[in-house]
C-alpha cells in the first residue's frame, strides 16, 4: 500500500474511532455514596458506621469528610455532644476530641490544641445529586 492509501486508512480508522467514541454515553463511577446531603444535620456531624469516617456540614467549609483517626498517635477521635467535657478543658470552637490525648479539632477538622499539631485527615468528597460521595482513591487527600 503506498503512503497516501496509508495516510488515508489512518485518517479514516481515526475518524471512526472519533465518533464512535463521542457516541458512547461517558460513564462516571464517583465513588463510594456515604450518605445523603439532608441526612447530616446543618452544622452537625454524621458518623458513617460503614466507612468509619464523620461527615461534617462545616458551615462555610462545606462538607467534609474527616478520618476518626487521631494524627499523633491514631487513636480514635469521638464528636462532641453538648453536655461532653471528656473531663479537659476545651477550645471553644472544638468539635472533635481525642479522649486519649486531649487532642481538639473543629467542625472542618482543623488542630485547636493537643499534642498532634495538625488537623485530622480530609477525605476527598464530591457532591452529586443530593448524595455525598467518597472518591474511589483513598491515596488522595484533600
Amino acid at each position: 500500500m503506498s503512503l497516501r492509501g496509508r495516510a488515508a486508512s489512518l485518517i479514516a480508522v481515526t475518524l471512526f474511532v472519533a465518533t464512535a467514541c463521542q457516541a458512547e454515553p461517558i460513564e462516571v463511577n464517583p465513588g463510594l455514596a456515604i450518605a445523603r446531603i439532608n441526612e447530616v444535620p446543618t452544622d452537625g456531624v454524621l458518623y458513617s458506621i460503614e466507612h468509619d469516617i464523620y461527615l461534617a456540614d462545616a458551615g462555610e467549609d462545606g462538607f467534609v469528610a474527616l478520618s476518626r483517626r487521631d494524627p499523633y498517635l491514631g487513636c480514635t477521635v469521638q464528636s462532641l455532644e453538648p453536655g461532653d467535657d471528656f473531663g479537659i478543658t476545651l477550645h471553644p470552637s472544638t468539635r472533635f476530641v481525642d479522649p486519649s490525648h486531649g487532642g481538639q479539632y473543629d467542625i472542618a477538622g482543623r488542630y485547636l490544641a493537643g499534642p498532634a499539631g495538625e488537623g485530622l485527615r480530609r477525605l476527598p468528597i464530591e457532591v452529586i445529586a443530593g448524595t455525598v460521595y467518597l472518591d474511589p482513591n483513598p491515596e488522595r487527600d484533600v
